[in-house]
C-alpha cells in the first residue's frame, strides 16, 4: 500500500518534475544563478543533495528557519544584484506556508523565478510559482521532500541507487512509512539532523557531501550524536513537568534548560526523542518542548499540533507569529510577552482532551 501511495504521487507530479527540469535547463543557458534554500533536518539535507548530485553547479544554502522571510529575499536578491540576472530560486522542505508568502513575492517581484518543493501541509498557494507538493495530487506529508527530489533528479542522473539511498535517509529522517530505511539510513539521518542543528552560520551542502563518502567520519558523528542526544533526554526528564489528562500524558519542557540554542539537539529533535522515550513504555500523549520565543508539538495520541494552532489562532489571534507543520509534529513562534499565556490555553486544550 505505501509503495502504491508513493508511486501514484510520483507518477502524479511528472509534468511538474518536467517543468522544473525545463526551469532550471533554461536559467543554466541563460546564465542565470539557481540559488536552493533547504530546510536544516534530515530530510531538507537529503533533498538537497539529490539535487547536487543532478546539478553541482547550483549554489545550496541552509535555511534555518519554517519561513521565507522578506529580509531572506533581500539577501539572496543582493548576492547576484552585481551580476544583473535575476536568479532562480528554489525552497526545498520549507515555503509552502502563510509566512513564506511576502518574501517569495519580493523574489518575484524583483523578476526571479520561484520554485517550491515541499511536503508540509499547503496553507499558501502562490500565483506565478511553481509548486512541487504531494498535497496538490492527493497526497500527503508522508512522501517527502526527499523523495520529491530524488525524483526530479532522477531525470538528470544515471545514479538511481545513491538518489534511492537519499531519499530512504529523508524517510528515517522525517519517520515516513512510505520507505523502509536501512540502519545505515538511520544512522546517516540522525548526523544529518547533528550537524545541520549546529551553529548559526550559513552552511552550504559541502560537509554533508564529504560524510556520504567518509563512513569514519560518519560514524564519528554518528556516536557523538548519540551522546548529545541521550545526555538531553535525562537531562529533559529532570526539568519536565509532567501530567495525565485525557488523552493520555502531557510533557511540558524548557529547552533553554536542557541544551543551548544553535547546538544539538533542537527543540523538534529533543522533543520526538521524549517521544519515543515515553512510546517504549507503552504510553501515548503530548510533548511540548518550549523556550521564550517558540513552542514545539509532539504527539503520539488523537490530538493535532495543527488543531491546537487552528485553536490559537482563533482564541489569541496575536499569539503566533510564524510556524506551522505536521498533524503530529508542529513548531510556532510566538511573542515572549505571550509565552505564558499561550502555554496556559494549550494545556487548557489538552486538559479538555478536544481533537
Amino acid at each position: 500500500m505505501a509503495d502504491k501511495l508513493l508511486g501514484n504521487v510520483l507518477l502524479a507530479l511528472k509534468p511538474w518534475f518536467n517543468c522544473l527540469r525545463e526551469l532550471i535547463k533554461a536559467a543554466h543557458s541563460e546564465g542565470r544563478p539557481v540559488l536552493v534554500r533547504f530546510n536544516n533536518d534530515a530530510d531538507g539535507v537529503s533533498a538537497a543533495l539529490a539535487l547536487s548530485h543532478a546539478w553541482n553547479w547550483m549554489k545550496f544554502l541552509q535555511h534555518n528557519s519554517a519561513a521565507y522571510s522578506l529580509g531572506n529575499a533581500m539577501s539572496d536578491l543582493s548576492i547576484y544584484s552585481s551580476e544583473g540576472k535575476a536568479p532562480l530560486g528554489l525552497l526545498v522542505d520549507f515555503g509552502s506556508n502563510v509566512e513564506s508568502a511576502e518574501g517569495i513575492r519580493h523574489l518575484i517581484a524583483a523578476g526571479a523565478k520561484v520554485a517550491v518543493i515541499d511536503h508540509h501541509p499547503l496553507e499558501a498557494e502562490e500565483e506565478h510559482i511553481l509548486l512541487i507538493s504531494p498535497w496538490v495530487v492527493s497526497g500527503n506529508s508522508s512522501v517527502t521532500a526527499g523523495m520529491l527530489c530524488a525524483e526530479l533528479a532522477k531525470g538528470e542522473s544515471k545514479n538511481i541507487q545513491h538518489l534511492n539511498t537519499l531519499a530512504r535517509i529523508s524517510a528515517a529522517g522525517d519517520r515516513s512509512p512510505l520507505m523502509k530505511p536501512t540502519d545505515a539510513d538511520k544512522k546517516t539521518a540522525m548526523v544529518f539532523d547533528y550537524l545541520s542543528a549546529r551553529g548559526k552560520g550559513r552552511k552550504g551542502i559541502a560537509i554533508y557531501e564529504s560524510l556520504m563518502g567518509d563512513k569514519e567520519q560518519l560514524e564519528t558523528a554518528y556516536h557523538e550524536a548519540v551522546y548529545k542526544m541521550d545526555e538531553a533526554v535525562q537531562k529533559a526528564l529532570g526539568v519536565a513537568k509532567y501530567s495525565e489528562s485525557a488523552q493520555g500524558y502531557v510533557l511540558y519542557f524548557p529547552v533553554d534548560k536542557v541544551v543551548e540554542r544553535a547546538d544539538y539537539p533542537g527543540r523538534g529533535h529533543l522533543a520526538t526523542a521524549l517521544l519515543d522515550h515515553f512510546t517504549s513504555k507503552g504510553k501515548k500523549g503530548a510533548i511540548i518542548a518550549y523556550t521564550t520565543n517558540s513552542i514545539s508539538f509532539r504527539f503520539s495520541n488523537a490530538l493535532s499540533a495543527r488543531d491546537i494552532i487552528a485553536h490559537l489562532k482563533s482564541v489569541l489571534p496575536q499569539s503566533i507569529i510564524s510556524g506551522g507543520g505536521h498533524a503530529k509534529a508542529s513548531s510556532i513562534r510566538v511573542p515572549e510577552d505571550q509565552l505564558g499565556i499561550i502555554l496556559s490555553e494549550i494545556g487548557e486544550y489538552l486538559r479538555l482532551g478536544k481533537n
